[in-house]
């Protein structure tokens, strides 16, 4: 993959606090996994096994300190986003946006969630904003903006933005699209006897009339619902080598060329 359309899954833990000393070279972090809390204390002298790790963790501990971010580091989180790129789609404040309740577990999620619930109580996805995804989501809005303007067909089974988590700063922490009922199946995986053998050329014919491409268009972005039916995902632009050429990247003749390639992947059951 030359160019990356989409981060890969975060890891299902994340960093809650990490606190160090300017004295010496003690160090603690605590880590939320599967909900659970873990607190991990390090030293230099922890890594006397490796001279290379050492190093490392007394550059970090350098860069700390020269930053000072001695004590807690508070998170940055949200991207900012021109103003006129927003402004025509409705925004949800972070507290407006639920989690929904897991059974049986107990403690905060050690993950990022993906399905949300808003206050009406309809279920959305939500797609997180994170550093230095500025010109994907850009350019990700630009393609809604016009799937909207084109008073597409209802029946196409492609992702639409509902809006955007946004608070009072004007930071944008993510999108909220339309939820997939699809139980995490991509057509890559979900693949089966009954599942259709052909992506609905309409699908694309439509876009395309509208002068709107797909973009990094191959089986890990099409999701499979519970009812079979594909429905087109990420708008985000970028490519997949094995799936679309470079220099047909962002282009409707990119999008044709890895269609033929998914349909032929689904009829011949393998890549």
């Amino acid at each position: 993959m030359d160019v990356a359309s989409e981060e890969p899954a975060p890891p299902h833990w994340r960093e809650i606090k990490f606190s160090f000393s300017s004295q010496d070279t003690d160090s603690e972090l605590v880590v939320m996994c599967n909900y659970r809390q873990f607190i991990i204390s390090a030293s230099a002298d922890s890594f006397s096994q490796s001279p290379a790790l050492k190093s490392k963790y007394l550059f970090f501990l350098e860069v700390a300190d020269n930053y000072e971010l001695d004590g807690d580091i508070t998170p940055i989180f949200g991207i900012p986003l021109p103003e006129e790129k927003c402004a025509t789609w409705p925004h949800y404040h972070p507290k407006d946006v639920q989690l929904p309740k897991k059974r049986n577990t107990h403690g905060p999620p050690s993950y990022t969630p993906s399905r949300v619930l808003l206050k009406n109580r309809k279920g959305a996805f939500f797609k997180p904003m994170r550093c230095g995804d500025q010109k994907s989501f850009m350019n990700e809005l630009d393609k809604y903006q016009s799937i909207r303007d084109a008073h597409l067909d209802e029946s196409l089974l492609i992702s639409q933005l509902i809006g955007l988590v946004r608070d009072q700063t004007g930071q944008a922490f993510g999108l909220l699209l339309n939820y997939i009922d699809c139980g995490h199946r991509i057509l890559l995986c979900a693949a089966q006897p009954d599942t259709s053998r052909e992506l609905r050329p309409t699908w694309a014919q439509q876009l395309h009339a509208a002068g709107i491409v797909w973009g990094d268009a191959k089986p890990d972005n099409v999701l499979v619902d519970q009812k079979n039916d594909a429905w087109l995902i990420d708008f985000g632009g970028g490519y997949t080598n094995g799936w679309v050429s470079k220099e047909l990247s962002g282009t409707v003749e990119g999008d044709l060329q890895a269609l033929k390639k998914i349909n032929e992947f689904l009829f011949q059951g393998s890549l």
